[in-house]
């Protein structure tokens, strides 16, 4: 089955990367932020540019797609629990979760079996969370004979800007984003449409990897880094006082 090959190639993934890291904890002493990056830069270096004066064709903006959605990925779990603590709690735009310091608040408004959005407003500006849930086919009960379906998360997060083209955020009040209540004219509008760096705002898109469940592919996560971290960074603050554990 399709699915044998894709798992016996993440065996061999996961192997080599294990193999990997035995060797720089060899080497190196843990957590060295100086030679481990130097070791990283030399290895793309000479396995993902293509020619010797070549900085265009190479495997660099892969490998960051891969290493974002490798992180990231889990993290959907807790950004679901955000949107189900706004939601359990009546927090729209118009009785935004006020976080109660550093003028923070969030609000949710898409909830579907199939679609989860909210946004947040910090003191410099705003972001959006949409989820989109499907079903993907569980491969190992497939070769049991037994037809199971799982459910799969995708994650889109943006950064309002006035336009495309002008990639610098802007605050923008909770209640003039009533368009990410209905999943059709969210994905159609301006932030969403393409799913990658084309649209305004873009900070990551995460999908499921196909037949690989725990999985995730991203595309275009270099387009703007530092931006994603400081949301992803904000997000962990919210998925903590959204837990059970500190209501």
């Amino acid at each position: 089955m399709p699915g044998d090959t894709i798992k016996n190639e993440e065996r061999l993934i996961d192997d080599t990367v294990k193999e990997f890291e035995r060797i720089l904890a060899d080497r190196f002493r843990e957590h060295d932020f100086i030679n481990v990056p130097k070791v990283l830069g030399r290895l793309i270096q000479k396995k993902c540019f293509i020619g010797a004066d070549s900085l265009s064709q190479n495997g660099i903006g892969w490998a960051i797609d891969h290493a974002v959605a490798e992180q990231l990925g889990p993290c959907i779990e807790g950004y679901l629990r955000i949107h189900r603590y706004l939601m359990d709690n009546g927090h729209h735009a118009g009785n935004p979760w006020d976080l109660g310091h550093l003028d923070r608040y969030a609000a949710a408004y898409g909830d579907t079996d199939y679609f989860k959005s909210f946004a947040v407003m910090t003191q410099n500006f705003t972001y959006l969370v949409v989820i989109e849930v499907s079903q993907e086919l569980n491969w190992e009960a497939a070769k049991l004979g037994q037809v199971v379906y799982e459910p799969a998360y995708s994650l889109h997060i943006r950064q309002c800007c006035k336009s495309q083209s002008e990639r610098d955020p802007m605050l923008m009040q909770l209640k003039d984003l009533d368009f990410l209540n209905y999943r059709e004219i969210t994905l159609k509008s301006a932030y969403f449409k393409h799913q990658d760096a084309r649209d305004q705002g873009f900070l990551c898109s995460i999908r499921p990897e196909e037949m690989m469940q725990g999985r995730w592919r991203s595309s275009d996560a270099l387009t703007n880094f530092l931006a994603l971290e400081y949301v992803t960074k904000d997000l962990s603050s919210w998925v903590y006082h959204a837990s059970e554990d500190n209501d």
